[in-house]
């Protein structure tokens, strides 16, 4: 490459310094804005050239020139690809847990039961139970229902139980203790390493008597159990 002429002495020097600058910007020009459809062989370009290549499939990759010939990037055997330009930045919403539960519950994914933090309300939570028997009817007096939970496992980390005299589990229940005229409880027990029990006594189901409670002075008549591993 000729050295430009920084040293005006005349209109001659300006005119041969503004073909030199044109000479440098064509070669520039040439190496980064040829046609993506050119074949380019080894001995074309120079080291340090970089060419759009479009492929056989329609898609586009790059190729850059190496002092042994244009290299392509890759990611193991896959060529590196360049893609539509989005329009806009795409952007997530954070979701609450209910809310996830329920675009699980429509499209069949499981990102709530993956999820331990609510970004929506920027809290921790519980994660998602293995298992939900969901509002299951109990078996009456005396009596045991086997639930298939098939988590493979005999060990729990949590066992939770809530009951309700209601098939949708309206003012669903929990208990702590088991009183002298209110005896009745549901009893969860290890089946197998697949299924597990809940039962009831010669009492039967949970009953309890609390004026200021919305349900009261009858037994229960549905569960809903949760296990988490």
């Amino acid at each position: 490459m000729a050295k430009i002429t920084t040293k005006i002495t005349s209109f001659a020097d300006v005119q041969k310094s503004l073909q030199e600058i044109e000479k440098v910007l064509n070669e520039l020009t040439q190496s980064v804005n040829s046609s993506a459809e050119t074949e380019v062989s080894d001995k074309d370009g120079k080291t340090g050239d970089i060419k759009t290549q479009r492929n056989a499939d329609g898609t586009y990759s790059f190729e850059v020139k190496t002092d042994e010939g244009w290299k392509v990037p890759a990611l193991g055997n896959s060529l590196i690809k360049f893609k539509d330009k989005l329009n806009t930045i795409r952007q997530t919403t954070p979701k609450s847990i209910e809310e996830l539960d329920e675009s699980d519950a429509s499209t069949g994914d499981s990102t709530a039961n993956l999820t331990t933090f609510d970004e929506k309300n920027n809290k921790f939570i519980l994660p998602r139970p293995d298992y939900d028997s969901g509002w299951t009817e109990d078996a009456g007096t005396d009596a045991a229902i086997t639930l298939q939970h098939n988590l493979n496992t005999t060990s729990f980390s949590l066992i939770d139980i809530q009951f309700s005299n209601s098939a949708t589990g309206a003012n669903a229940t929990w208990a702590n203790g088991i009183t002298e005229d209110d005896p009745g409880a549901y009893i969860v027990q290890v089946k197998d390493s697949n299924n597990i029990y809940v039962g009831t006594g010669d009492d039967g189901p949970p009953s309890f008597d609390c004026a200021d409670l919305a349900w009261e002075n009858q037994p229960a008549t549905h569960f809903r159990l949760r296990l988490w591993k």
